[in-house]
C-alpha cells in the first residue's frame, strides 16, 4: 500500500515540474530565506493531502469499499496507463471539467489575497489551497484511499504521497532537468513512462495478490481432519 503511495508521489512530482513548480516559485519568492518559505508552503500542501486522505478513507469505510481494494487498484492502474498515453491534460469529462475550472478560478483569486500579506501563515494557507487544487494524480491517490480500512491509513498514505513530491517542490527541479537533458528526454516523456509503468505495477500486484489469496475448493476438500 505504502509503496503505491510512494510511486504515485514520485510520478506526481514529475507532473508537478510543469504544473506546480512555477506556482511554488512565484508564491515563495517573498522576504526571508526562500528554502524555508518553500518548506512552510509545502507543509500546508501536504497537510491538505493528509486531511483529504482521512476523509476519503472514512468515506470508503462507511460505505464498505474496503473489500474492493484489488478492484480499485486495477481501475486506478488502467487510469494511470490511459493518463500516460493520452496525457492528463487531455482527459476532459463533460460538466465535471467545467466545475473543476470554476473551482480552480476561485482558488486562484484567494491566492492573490494571501500573496499580498507575505507572512508564514499566509504561505501555509496558500500551500493548503494548492493541496486542494484539482490534480489528476492527486485524485487517483485519493481514490485509492477509498479502499483503505481506516482514516489513519488514509492519513499515512497521503502523507507518503506528499513527501514523495517534496524533492521537486523544494526546488530540485533544476538538478533533474540537467540529467534528463543529458539523456535527451523531456519531463513529459519521463512522466508518461512513469505513469504507464506504475499503472502496469498496480494491475500486476492486484492480479498476483488475488492469485495468492484465492484458495481452490479442491484444496479445502483435501484437508484431512483428525478426530
Amino acid at each position: 500500500m505504502f509503496l503505491t503511495a510512494l510511486m504515485l508521489g514520485l510520478a506526481g512530482s514529475l507532473h508537478c515540474v510543469g504544473m506546480c513548480s512555477p506556482l511554488v516559485v512565484a508564491v515563495t519568492n517573498l522576504n526571508g530565506p526562500q528554502f524555508i518559505n518553500r518548506v512552510v508552503y509545502n507543509s500546508g500542501r501536504i497537510l491538505s493531502y493528509t486531511l483529504l486522505g482521512m476523509i476519503a478513507a472514512s468515506f470508503g469505510a462507511l460505505f464498505k469499499f474496503t473489500g474492493f481494494q484489488q478492484v480499485v487498484s486495477m481501475a486506478l492502474g488502467a487510469l494511470l496507463i490511459l493518463g500516460g498515453v493520452l496525457g492528463l491534460t487531455y482527459l476532459k469529462i463533460p460538466f465535471l471539467t467545467k466545475a473543476i475550472l470554476a473551482v480552480t478560478g476561485g482558488i486562484k483569486k484567494t491566492f492573490s489575497k494571501f500573496l499580498s500579506k507575505k507572512s508564514m501563515s499566509s504561505l501555509t494557507l496558500m500551500g493548503m489551497l494548492n493541496g486542494v487544487l484539482p490534480c489528476g494524480l492527486t485524485s487517483i491517490a485519493l481514490a485509492y484511499c477509498i479502499s483503505l480500512s481506516t482514516p489513519q491509513e488514509g492519513f499515512l498514505f497521503m502523507l507518503i504521497f506528499g513527501l514523495a513530491t517534496l524533492p521537486v517542490m523544494l526546488g530540485l527541479t533544476s538538478i533533474f532537468q540537467i540529467y534528463i537533458k543529458k539523456l535527451n528526454f523531456s519531463f513529459q516523456r519521463v512522466t508518461t513512462v512513469t505513469m504507464i509503468l506504475l499503472g502496469i505495477l498496480l494491475i500486476s500486484r492486484s492480479i498476483i495478490s488475488n492469485h495468492h489469496t484465492t484458495i481452490p475448493d479442491t484444496a479445502i476438500n483435501s484437508i484431512t481432519i483428525c478426530q
